[in-house]
């Protein structure tokens, strides 16, 4: 949708441009607020197919296809640049038949175009040519090559069989380009920064926006080395013959765009027409990413379609994963897409728009698709008929961002209070998304693509651990929840949280922090930008984030025992023993810019580091401020549905379990662990205890410290009568050698009856903090396994 950004024209298309605030919605598109920020790039897989396409890409770009193959069913399209790439679709795949010609000695290949349809790229081995969305060609010569001569043009332009409204000769990288549109400058910038090179940005001198997320943009239009060349109210064509461009992008589609672009031919300049915006998915938007980079030469060109490949592969992939968990888990999500503005009305996308086609691939269900047109694009709705389906609808998307929607309440404002009751309000499955959404979420639309899907299946196993980029949550301005001593007001489109130190905590997407109101701002302690990239934390914070699946956002944990952290954590973070050691400088180095460790931890960190939020928890002492931490952390990094979608499994686990339980004899148990000749034992204030009593068992170790130490014959005499040993660490394969290791247990009544049932290593207690559901019915299968005949515990078992 081109845009709010690219609407730079005539008076005449104002009241369209302001609708486009409905952005995904289908038409325009539109961007607010500079603030830089760089993107992190997922990792693809490969998948299983069942049609196969093989297409070569030469080092130069060129292409060689068999005949055309049109599919609805899974199709690998398999090509070849520098390496295989294999791309697997679920969705309709049509690739037309490449053909290769010689023309007066020139060797012509098209080169593939699989999802647009209103571009076409040529390679003729010494230049490319590209149509573009108005048919015209441009011969793109790399500098410092021979132009091909006229006579060599048309015989290659007649051999194809096209006839162009005009041709250009364009010598290729452009060092002078003037994009009407934010979308351009965001695929030249992922070409850019794929290739290390954002110099290649330089070359923007024109742009239609003054505020940009995207780097270099900014500084080149501070130092006057780029310009806005065009506002709502038109274009200035002076300033742009000024610029003396080698090209200037823009878009079509509208009578005012056309007077423009006529008016910028009739001044002698060369203009491209990308009208990505009018094609109908996001793969085939994404793909005019080629026809951009091949104004930069063969490289740019060879690096655009590796980019689109890896973009295709995750899209597809989701694509085929989503299908298949919303088939096994019978969860097919309803969603609303809509824009409420009291001055411009209702407008919704219609059943054909390229995000509503997305969703569905991905097995969700648009509430709208039996009441809009088919087609592209948005159309406007009545109250009555979002009244009648809003409350259907599982998700709702807000195609908006502030300052337009502040919160739910502004929504509200237009439709009713009666919305607060829809399920969607209730359940903080509103989202919308942020400005920054057309520049670099153009640019990293896998991300796009990734955010959505999160939205709609946020426990999907392909989606662990994934934090939106893009797409945040709307909420109610003034609702506040208090959380193991912290606290969390809800503003609408940011948090505000008071940790349990009382310091106060701003947290809002990074494209959105210059809206927080300066009230605000001045009384907090600092902002928490979403996404957070990477964090510091303890044993509790990191049991936390395991529990969300975002343990690899985690790059140091801060604990006094690492046996605690598992093994497999151990390998992928830094860990340290003394917080005391930790330095802003090791923090930054790490890319940190959150720490959430317990108040202990983090007083002592708070003492030495500055410039980094540091929010402080209560200690974990109990299955619930274990979960609450779960919480907190959610709140933190926007999971907030998430979160509370684990804690509640969890609960319903503990539930189930003390239910089971609550009915068969207690057995007395005590749990304990040795070093050397001491033994270290759980008490009831600990939480393995607390997981063993809702398991089923009458706990003896009684006392105000978690643990408590004695030496092996006092343990022995003291708890000769505990029924069940619960050991963690054993480091022994059965009882017989329990026996001879410690001599002093043989008369605990558990040894006796063969009652003991061992743990993983220390770091158990890490899986107490966060699957304490989890472990309670592992405990209780141990203790009564007849409970449980059919289930296998992954944490305890019974010893031998």
């Amino acid at each position: 949708m081109k845009a709010v950004s690219r609407g730079v024209f005539a008076a005449s298309i104002i009241v369209a441009i302001v609708v486009s605030c409905l952005a995904t919605i289908g038409i325009y598109s539109h961007v607010y607020h500079p603030l830089p920020r760089t993107v992190t790039v997922p990792t693809t897989v490969t998948r299983t197919v069942t049609k196969t396409v093989t297409s070569t890409v030469l080092k130069t770009a060129t292409t060689t296809v068999p005949a055309t193959v049109t599919s609805t069913s899974r199709t690998t399209v398999t090509r070849t640049l520098l390496a295989t790439k294999t791309v697997t679709s679920v969705s309709t795949v049509t690739a037309t038949r490449i053909r290769t010609v010689t023309i007066g000695g020139v060797v012509v290949r098209e080169i593939p175009v699989i999802y647009a349809h209103l571009f076409k790229l040529w390679n003729a081995t010494k230049f490319i040519i590209a149509e573009d969305a108005e048919h015209q060609l441009f011969i793109l010569v790399p500098r410092g090559s021979r132009a091909p001569s006229n006579a060599t043009i048309s015989a290659v332009v007649k051999g194809l069989g096209i006839k162009p409204r005009r041709i250009f000769v364009v010598r290729v990288p452009i060092e002078r380009g003037v994009f009407l549109s934010t979308t351009e400058v965001a695929l030249l910038y992922r070409v850019a920064k794929a290739m290390g090179n954002l110099s290649m940005l330089d070359t923007v001198v024109g742009v239609s926006y003054s505020q940009w997320w995207i780097p270099v943009i900014p500084q080149l239009l501070k130092s006057g080395r780029a310009k806005v060349v065009a506002t709502y109210s038109g274009v200035n064509y002076e300033a742009i013959l000024a610029l003396k461009p080698d090209v200037v992008f823009m878009y079509t589609g509208f009578p005012a765009m056309e007077k423009a672009l006529a008016k910028l031919e009739s001044l002698g300049l060369k203009v491209a027409v990308d009208n990505e915006w009018l094609e109908n998915s996001y793969l085939a938007r994404f793909e005019w990413i080629k026809f951009i980079a091949a104004f930069y030469g063969p490289k740019a060109l060879e690096k655009a379609i590796e980019i689109f490949n890896h973009v295709a592969e995750i899209h597809n992939e989701l694509v085929l994963a989503l299908r298949q968990y919303a088939e096994i888990t019978g969860k097919h999500p309803t969603f609303l897409w809509f824009y409420p503005s009291l001055k411009w009305g209702i407008w919704a996308p219609k059943r054909g728009a390229y995000p509503i086609k997305y969703l569905e691939s991905i097995g969700a269900r648009y509430v709208l698709a039996s009441y809009v047109p088919n087609g592209t694009g948005s159309t406007p709705i009545n109250k009555e008929l979002i009244a009648k389906v809003a409350c259907k609808a599982d998700v709702w998307i807000i195609s908006g961002s502030p300052p337009y929607i502040d919160s739910i309440d502004d929504i509200a404002k237009v439709l009713g209070s009666w919305i607060y009751k829809c399920p969607a309000v209730e359940n903080h499955r509103v989202y919308f998304y942020s400005p920054s959404y057309w520049q670099l979420g153009y640019a990293y639309t896998e991300l796009v693509l990734k955010d959505l899907a999160s939205i709609m299946y946020p426990s999907a196993p392909i989606l662990r651990g994934y934090e939106r980029t893009f797409f945040h949550h709307l909420w109610r301005k003034g609702v506040s929840i208090s959380v193991a001593g912290v606290s969390i007001t809800y503003e609408g489109f940011y948090k505000v949280i008071r940790d349990a130190s009382g310091r106060k905590w701003i947290v809002v997407p990074f494209d959105l922090a210059s809206y927080v109101p300066k009230s605000v701002a001045k009384s907090a302690s600092g902002f928490i930008e979403l996404p957070v990239k990477r964090i510091a934390t303890d044993l509790e914070g990191l049991a936390a984030a395991y529990a969300l699946g975002l343990s690899s956002r985690v790059a140091l944990v801060a604990t006094y025992n690492r046996s605690l952290v598992p093994p497999s954590l151990l390998e992928a973070v830094k860990s340290v023993e003394s917080p005391s050691s930790v330095t802003y400088s090791e923090l930054r180095k790490l890319g940190v810019s959150l720490v959430v460790a317990s108040e202990p931890i983090a007083r002592e960190l708070e003492a030495r580091v500055s410039g980094v939020a540091i929010v402080s928890l209560p200690s974990a002492s109990s299955i619930a401020t274990a979960l609450d931490a779960i919480k907190v952390m959610g709140a933190l990094l926007d999971l907030d549905y998430l979160a509370q979608s684990y804690v509640s499994y969890q609960q319903a686990l503990l539930t189930s379990v003390r239910a089971s339980t609550s009915l068969v004899p207690k057995a007395s148990a005590v749990c304990i662990y040795i070093t050397g000749r001491i033994v270290h034992v759980a008490t009831n204030a600990s939480i393995i205890a607390q997981l063993a009593e809702a398991a089923g068992a009458r706990y003896l170790a009684r006392a105000r410290s978690p643990w408590e130490t004695m030496s092996l014959s006092s343990f022995a005499k003291k708890f000769s009568s505990a029924q069940v040993l619960i050991v963690l660490y054993p480091r022994f394969a059965n009882i017989s050698s329990l026996e001879r290791h410690y001599p002093q247990l043989a008369t605990v009544a558990a040894i006796k009856s063969h009652r003991v049932i061992a743990g993983l290593g220390l770091y158990i207690l890490f899986y107490a903090l966060s699957e304490p559901g989890t472990l309670a019915k592992d405990l209780a299968a141990c203790l009564h396994p007849s409970l449980y005949p059919h289930y296998t515990p992954r944490f305890f078992a019974r010893l031998p």
